[in-house]
C-alpha cells in the first residue's frame, strides 16, 4: 500500500471499534491471535505512526497503543503497533478474508465483503499432510 494512502485505511480499521474500544468480535473470538495490531516498519517509530494516531482521534480516540512485543495479550481498547520489518504478517486463509460474519448479528459492510471479488488473491490454504 502507499503511504499516502495509510491514514485513509487506518481511519477504515478504527470505524470498527464501538465508543468503548471494543471489536464486533471482541466477546466471540478471544486469545492472541484476535489481538487488535497494526504492523507498520518501525513500529512505534514509524513516520506512519503518526498518520495512525491522527485516524484514531478522526474515529473517536476510542484506543490506547502499546508497543507489541509479539506475546501481547487480547486486551479490549489496546493496539498493539508492532514493527513490520521484525514482525512480518502472514494472510489467514480465503476462506477468513472478506467474509460476512461467522456469527449470528456479525455482519461487515459490502465496501469489506466485495473486496474479495475485485483482487486476485492466490490460495493460502493450510497445506495438507
Amino acid at each position: 500500500m502507499p503511504a499516502n494512502k495509510f491514514g485513509k485505511v487506518a481511519e477504515e480499521y478504527f470505524k470498527l471499534f464501538t465508543a468503548d474500544g471494543s471489536r464486533p468480535d471482541q466477546f466471540g473470538d478471544r486469545g492472541g491471535e484476535y489481538r487488535n495490531v497494526v504492523g507498520i516498519p518501525g513500529g512505534k517509530n514509524s513516520p506512519l505512526y503518526k498518520d495512525l494516531l491522527e485516524a484514531c482521534l478522526a474515529q473517536g480516540d476510542k484506543v490506547d497503543f502499546a508497543a507489541g512485543k509479539g506475546s501481547d495479550a487480547d486486551v479490549k481498547a489496546v493496539v498493539c503497533i508492532m514493527d513490520s520489518t521484525k514482525f512480518p504478517a502472514f494472510r489467514a486463509e480465503n476462506y477468513h478474508q472478506f467474509h460476512y460474519g461467522f456469527a449470528q448479528g456479525e455482519n461487515y459492510p459490502n465496501s469489506y465483503n466485495d473486496l474479495g471479488k475485485t483482487l486476485d488473491l492466490e490460495d493460502t490454504a493450510c497445506p495438507r499432510v
